[in-house]
């Protein structure tokens, strides 16, 4: 079986719900420890939670016929259960739109690929920028401090722009590489943050989350085959969390809790 395209979100609320997609549907694990469903029928990769516990995603569909159509629509769900469609059933895939966003709101995501691959942002006014003070490779997954830093993989590198477009590299060439079956667009997966902005990196393809802190790198955690990270999230209890897939394109979570227990949902 051929290697899915996976989810790489997962996200907690104030209340300490924790919600991730399994391209299927939004699943929610209370504090309690019980699994339902939050959000059915949305094939969702990217997720957003902003301060009033509101939840964001999209849903994206092929039409499964020799055309290779796709459409989409984003949607929400609010913190008291109430679901909304944002963007309506649209043709194509979606543009000018992301979860990838600050406190101001303001989105970010990669530009047209090509010979000079900027960051986009579109402000809360409508307006769009093209940020970045270098060109980019091939801009892959990232994640956005509350102030506007951006956290991004390029290619296999992680790099960082500041909130006046400066781009640093803090990593390069991080993938191992030991699960070589993967397509290397699969080699990295979800990027996430703490309060302090150390970086929580899913490294799939061996099977490690990285965990990067100023000129300092380590290796906070290791899935157990056939399991891989695609995406992580550092409680403020000291929990963390991994949305795992395996090579079957199964979905599960688990946390390591702060003693180093490890439970599986």
């Amino acid at each position: 079986m051929s290697q899915a395209h996976p989810s790489v979100s997962i996200l907690m609320d104030s209340k300490g719900n924790v919600y991730y997609s399994d391209l299927k549907q939004v699943w929610k694990i209370t504090p309690a420890g019980t699994k339902t469903i939050a959000v059915p029928n949305v094939h969702s990769h990217e997720l957003f939670i902003d301060s009033n516990d509101n939840l964001y995603g999209e849903h994206l569909w092929s039409d499964g016929d020799a055309s290779n159509s796709w459409g989409h629509f984003t949607w929400r769900l609010n913190a008291t259960g109430q679901f909304e469609k944002l963007i309506p059933n649209t043709r194509g895939f979606l543009t000018n739109y992301s979860f990838n966003r600050d406190q101001l709101g303001r989105m970010y995501w990669a530009g047209a690929p090509g010979p000079c691959q900027k960051i986009m942002r579109r402000n809360a006014d409508g307006s769009i920028s093209t940020l970045g003070n270098l060109c980019m490779k091939k801009i892959r997954w990232m994640t956005v401090s509350p102030e506007g830093t951006v956290y991004f993989i390029d290619d296999q590198d992680l790099k960082k722009m500041d909130v006046n477009g400066q781009i640093s590299m803090i990593s390069p060439n991080i993938p191992e590489l030991s699960l070589s079956s993967n397509r290397d667009d699969h080699y990295i997966s979800g990027l996430s943050l703490d309060r302090d902005q150390t970086v929580f990196v899913a490294d799939f393809s061996s099977r490690k989350v990285r965990k990067y802190k100023g000129n300092k790198k380590s290796i906070v955690a290791e899935t157990r085959a056939p399991w891989s990270p695609a995406g992580t999230l550092l409680a403020p209890n000291g929990d963390f969390w991994i949305l795992e897939y395996s090579n079957t394109n199964e979905v599960r979570v688990e946390k390591i809790t702060a003693s180093g227990q490890r439970i599986i949902f």
